[in-house]
């Protein structure tokens, strides 16, 4: 009962602190220098993450610069690939570090870099300060769990570790200030599109035949459950023979089919995967669409689906991709039009009309548009000041917190810039 009177208490003051410290206008520096009293040390030879615990978090990619390969023992960015507030992902970030900092003999030591937050350090010191350990704990989950801390923040809470921040501040706040624009009509954007998504979905139903009807409908069931992946694939697979198309060459959907014929997903690379297997079905799908409504509806679904995942800014970086090669098409009332007539063909009805709707979605959806404008520059100051990071300790990895979509920008440019790194991702919680 008196352990749970000091957390109340504890909470309270780390609130007052937290919320001084983080109102408080800072100075951005122009490098991320480490304090001349902290020292480092190497990481261990030999240590590659393979004891980290595959329930808590992968390795997804390692890469060596050409310029350090054979003299170096360690890469020098960890980049983890989390999943923005969602508890999970976030704890599991936390053990893995501890898990690091133990098996590496760094303990306490590690120095970490994380978006959302300009460029000087963040150590959560008021935290470090507090003496008990088991409260400092508990208080520190708990901001967790009300989204006051991610998971660099947790372990630094509770160890002896080093935050930096990797944003520009101006840049950054230009970006939350369009999040918040957007976010104000968002749900309605994503009801309005699910509405003529599952308009959609009735057409596909009467105008789609044979193993096109049969790859759409396993495609809903695997949106629906991963767990129907590998029936997903074993159709892939069929459909490729009768089409004449070299399954072969997808290797990295054959390693995941491998790999869950083993139970082990060791060497597969998720983000390759689901590369491969977008690719992959949209070249089926335009192989089996044969009438001319056919392949209007293969084209109206993915934009539909492609925009849904905008207005919830949920979009993979190769969706992204996607969508803008599409955007003349998509902002063409014509192709609306025709989808519009191939609903009232069906007696399928939208109040107003499908093409009216769409006009103003896609003006609405400008918003999320720029959103992902301000993700992409961001890329390159995060990548920019992990570089400095790295090269400020250079006898010992930095660990990099970042969002997923962060990912693919951030290793681009390091590859450029000849640094080392491994991506690792923590595995998420169920929503």
């Amino acid at each position: 009962m008196a352990h749970r009177k000091w957390v109340r208490v504890v909470s309270v003051f780390m609130v007052c602190v937290f919320t001084i410290s983080s109102v408080a206008e800072a100075s951005i520096t122009s490098g991320l220098a480490v304090p001349s009293n902290f020292s480092e040390n190497p990481l261990s030879p030999g240590v590659h993450f393979s004891g980290l615990d595959p329930n808590v978090c992968v390795a997804e990619e390692t890469w060596i610069s050409p310029k350090s390969a054979g003299s170096q023992k360690f890469p020098q960015v960890v980049l983890f690939r989390e999943a923005h507030m969602n508890s999970g992902s976030q704890k599991n970030i936390a053990k893995s570090l501890e898990y690091i900092a133990s098996e590496t003999g760094i303990q306490g030591k590690l120095v970490i870099g994380v978006e959302g937050a300009p460029t000087e350090e963040i150590t959560p010191v008021a935290f470090q300060a507090f003496p008990d350990r088991d409260i400092r704990k508990a208080v520190s989950e708990a901001f967790l769990k009300e989204g006051y801390l991610d998971g660099a923040g947790l372990y630094a809470a509770n160890h002896e570790a080093k935050v930096f921040g990797l944003e520009e501040r101006a840049l950054y706040e230009k970006h939350l200030s369009s999040y918040r624009r957007f976010s104000s009509h968002q749900n309605e954007l994503v009801a309005q599109l699910g509405t003529i998504s599952g308009a959609l979905e009735r057409a596909k139903e009467r105008v789609y035949t044979g193993q096109l009807r049969k790859l759409d409908q396993s495609r809903r069931k695997l949106d629906r459950n991963m767990e129907n992946l590998p029936k997903h694939i074993r159709l892939l697979r069929a459909v490729c023979k009768t089409k004449n198309m070299n399954f072969d060459r997808f290797e990295a959907i054959q390693k995941m089919e491998e790999a869950m014929d083993r139970g082990s997903f060791d060497g597969v690379l998720p983000s390759e995967f689901f590369q491969e297997l977008g690719a992959l079905e949209t070249a089926l799908f335009a192989r089996l669409a044969r009438s001319l409504d056919e392949k209007k509806l293969v084209v109206m679904d993915r934009s539909v689906s492609l925009l849904s995942a905008l207005a919830a800014l949920a979009l993979t970086r190769d969706e992204l991709d996607e969508l803008l090669a599409l955007g003349p098409e998509i902002r063409n009332q014509r192709l609306w039009k025709e989808a519009e007539d191939i609903l009232l063909r069906r007696q399928i009805q939208l109040h107003p009309g499908l093409s009216a709707q769409m006009a103003s979605l896609i003006s609405r959806l400008e918003g999320a548009f720029e959103y992902y404008q301000l993700a992409l520059e961001r890329d390159n100051i995060l990548a920019r000041n992990a570089k400095v990071l790295a090269r400020n300790h250079e006898r010992a990895p930095v660990y990099l917190v970042t969002g997923g979509f962060h990912t693919e920008g951030i290793t681009q440019y390091l590859r450029g810039e000849g640094i080392s790194y491994t991506v690792l991702a923590p595995k998420a919680s169920k929503p």
